[in-house]
């Protein structure tokens, strides 16, 4: 949901007159009309080309989120913005700049639609730690509990290239810890995790600017990483079949699941049944299991005090540990957390030693599932 700005060419603004059939039916855009019923949604510094718009783009006119009949129109009328996407079977909503949407906005919205459906979900595109962010000279109440239920995961989107180009593991470890003391256990286990949007450059046009030679490779470390970190696998389509950009627009292209890398796609197919066969990741607790060098590992603990009952995972996967160790640098071994190997899945070149050690290779990593 975008509801910090229109475009110019919305039927609200109308600036182009596209929408000749509105102006007959009395709807007029505010760019037409001081008389507009949506003429106090904006702000003209002289009417009707000088106004405040996102960022001074002035395709994208800014709207007034506190105006009454704004909030009307997008959350409490009857047949509001909110009300027809849920009437529609929509579980829940993306906020677009959730911090440049006013607190009101922000309460308001989820009152709407928790009345509405309660166990929607209403996450918030914020680019940095929410827990402690500051706009406009404000400090944020994202996570309180009278706003957001979780954000996009950009700090491990971040973190997941960093280590990747530096092989310091302590960079990933440190910013997936911070966040989970930041942030209420809720929100840190169902954070919406990215390895590129849509105002971002491709995941693995990234990787081949850091490393050529190595990009494809250090992509399926990725995944595993993003799969398997506390949150919720998001994937930007393209990423799964290996689609390439720079940022905006090229960014966008079209999807063509003819030209698929069949490598990639069938990594992420394997990498993500194996999550789904865990059953709900959100039951498992993470704990850094080691950070050192360029071998970044972790597990995920069943804790059966917070099993919801429903997601029930496949039987043969039966465990109560997920392991995941994923080596950038030289070859390294490390001892297993667990004494009875149920499910074993590699990147690369590793192998088991004495049965409770584990060597990988450079650029390696491994998901196992186990008994304590």
């Amino acid at each position: 949901g975008v509801f910090n700005h229109t475009g110019d060419d919305s039927i609200y603004f109308n600036k182009y007159r596209r929408y000749d059939e509105a102006d007959e039916q009395g709807e007029l855009g505010a760019y037409n009309s001081k008389d507009s019923k949506y003429y106090k949604w904006y702000t003209f510094s002289d009417y009707p080309n000088k106004y405040e718009s996102w960022w001074g783009i002035d395709t994208l006119p800014n709207v007034k989120e506190e105006d009454q009949s704004y909030l009307d129109y997008i959350i409490r009328d009857k047949d509001s913005v909110i009300n027809h996407w849920l009437n529609l079977g929509a579980s829940g909503f993306r906020l677009d700049v959730a911090d440049e949407l006013p607190d009101i906005f922000l309460e308001e919205f989820r009152k709407g639609v928790k009345t509405k459906k309660p166990e929607s979900v209403i996450i918030g595109e914020v680019w940095e730690d929410a827990s402690n962010k500051i706009s406009y000279n404000k400090r944020r109440k994202y996570l309180h509990g009278k706003q957001l239920d979780s954000v996009m995961n950009y700090p491990f989107k971040k973190a997941i290239r960093d280590f990747l180009e530096t092989k310091d593991a302590k960079i990933i470890a440190d910013v997936v810890e911070s966040l989970q003391e930041n942030y209420p256990q809720e929100a840190f286990y169902s954070l919406m995790n990215i390895l590129g949007t849509h105002d971002t450059q491709r995941i693995l046009t990234t990787l081949l600017k850091q490393d050529p030679r190595n990009a494809r490779k250090k992509l399926l470390l990725a995944v595993v990483l993003w799969a398997f970190l506390p949150g919720t696998p998001c994937i930007y389509y393209g990423d799964e079949i290996g689609m390439m950009g720079e940022g905006d627009p090229l960014n966008r292209g079209c999807f063509q699941f003819e030209k698929r890398d069949e490598k990639i796609y069938s990594h992420y197919m394997e990498v993500l049944s194996i999550r789904k066969k865990a059953g709900s990741m959100s039951e498992y607790k993470y704990r850094t299991y080691q950070a050192k060098d360029a071998l970044f590992a972790f597990t995920r603990e069943k804790d059966k005090n917070i099993s919801n009952g429903k997601f029930e995972s496949d039987p043969a996967l039966e465990s109560d540990t997920i392991f995941v160790a994923v080596n950038t640098g030289d070859s390294k071994t490390i001892k297993l957390p667990f004494k009875k190997i149920k499910t074993f899945f590699q990147i690369g070149s590793t192998e088991i030693i004495d049965k409770d050690e584990i060597k990988l290779e450079s650029l390696s990593a491994v998901i196992i599932t186990g008994l304590r």
